[in-house]
């Protein structure tokens, strides 16, 4: 068994110490193999200590969609540091292309688009996420959705999972469409 394995065996059962999540971050910024570093940020993100953030945002621009989707979710939903990378949310956001890879890096910007809003009002962020909510594909459609309660519900990040879940799945969308139109065009956050 690799060390890498037996961090991620031992993190799974007992937790990692200090030195051991720094042997994590040492194994994420040595290796170029993309699978590995997408181990470690999982890893990493269960630490979710702030002092990770420069080691994990020098991989923002790898071009690979699951380690930049986790990569993401760290630095935007986990540090909350939606402010300082909203405009890496927004360069995803507007993609253009239609290659798997891209809708990729959409969704997982979308799954942080509520983060980062919520952190910057930024209304750019805001009129994308409506803009995903009329989208074709249903997955992008459905992250929009709960992209937009994630943005307008202030506290947000203090709800146990349960109820995440209960407002994602119990809201009506077109209040929140509304709202979010209102603070669009009145400038009330």
């Amino acid at each position: 068994m690799n060390r890498l394995s037996y961090l991620i065996e031992k993190e799974r059962q007992v937790g990692l110490s200090k030195k051991e999540y720094d042997e994590v971050c040492e194994i994420f910024a040595n290796t170029c193999d993309k699978d590995i570093k997408t181990k470690c940020i999982i890893i990493i993100r269960k630490e979710a200590s702030p002092a990770r953030e420069q080691i994990v945002s020098r991989e923002l621009s790898i071009n690979n969609p699951i380690l930049q989707s986790e990569v993401l979710r760290f630095l935007v939903r986990d540090l909350d540091l939606g402010n300082k990378y909203q405009d890496h949310v927004i360069k995803l956001l507007n993609l253009e292309d239609d290659q798997y890879a891209l809708y990729t890096l959409q969704l997982a910007a979308l799954s942080v688009s509520g983060d980062a809003y919520r952190s910057s009002k930024n209304l750019h962020i805001l009129e994308l996420i409506l803009k995903f909510l009329e989208h074709d594909r249903k997955s992008l459609k459905n992250a929009a959705h709960d992209a937009l309660v994630s943005a307008l519900t202030s506290n947000y990040r203090e709800l146990s999972p349960k109820l995440r879940y209960e407002k994602l799945t119990n809201s009506d969308i077109d209040l929140y469409k509304e709202k979010a139109l209102n603070i669009i065009h009145g400038g009330k956050n």
